[in-house]
């Protein structure tokens, strides 16, 4: 008898939507209030913010206790889509990028920061990331990043491409591959422009 060939299509996972801290810094070539914060949505799925506690949106807010911007409900972040944040007081990249939104509390170097999605409630954030000095381990996964000294270069943490280990550029292509083992020395590189 003959052999039939079936071909078998194996479509993409759709992974429920998450977001996470994909790059930021906390200063730049501008000085201290030269920085900036991405937020990625690392599924196949569009996200769409909706704080179920009525607060209004998701809250980026560092370990002092300030909330630096709040992603206002019925925002959308499409598949693979990022959502970018800088402070309109020193943001220098805008003809690279042009923030989504803006705020004007600067956040203090080797701080950590952490995604909550309530505007007003900070407890069990979506993704952190902080460094080794950061005392709370709520505002950083794992042990932390290296504590940087307090240079105004033009320098990010960028999240890492979990293949190459490199910086993920497949998130600023539209990718959906993204390092998260919630260890944040594992997850994030730094790069920086004179290398």
């Amino acid at each position: 008898g003959a052999l039939a060939l079936a071909a078998v299509v194996i479509a993409p996972f759709a992974a429920e939507a998450q977001l996470i801290i994909s790059e930021f810094r906390y200063r730049g070539a501008n000085g201290v209030e030269d920085e900036y914060v991405e937020i990625y949505n690392e599924s196949g799925a569009d996200y769409t913010v909706y704080a179920t506690d009525l607060s209004g949106g998701y809250a980026l807010v560092g370990s002092d206790g300030v909330p630096r911007f709040v992603i206002p409900d019925n925002t959308v972040i499409p598949a693979y889509g990022h959502y970018l944040a800088v402070n309109s007081d020193g943001y220098s990249l805008t003809a690279a990028a042009a923030g989504d939104i803006t705020y004007t509390d600067d956040i203090p170097d080797n701080i950590g920061i952490a995604l909550f999605e309530s505007a007003t409630t900070f407890a069990g954030p979506m993704d952190a990331v902080g460094s080794t000095a950061e005392a709370d381990a709520g505002y950083r996964e794992g042990a932390g990043l290296p504590v940087l000294a307090t240079l105004s270069i033009n320098y990010a943490w960028v999240r890492k491409d979990p293949l190459l280990g490199a910086p993920n550029t497949c998130l600023s292509l539209g990718g959906s591959l993204s390092l998260d083992s919630n260890t944040n020395s594992n997850d994030f590189i730094f790069v920086e422009v004179s290398g």
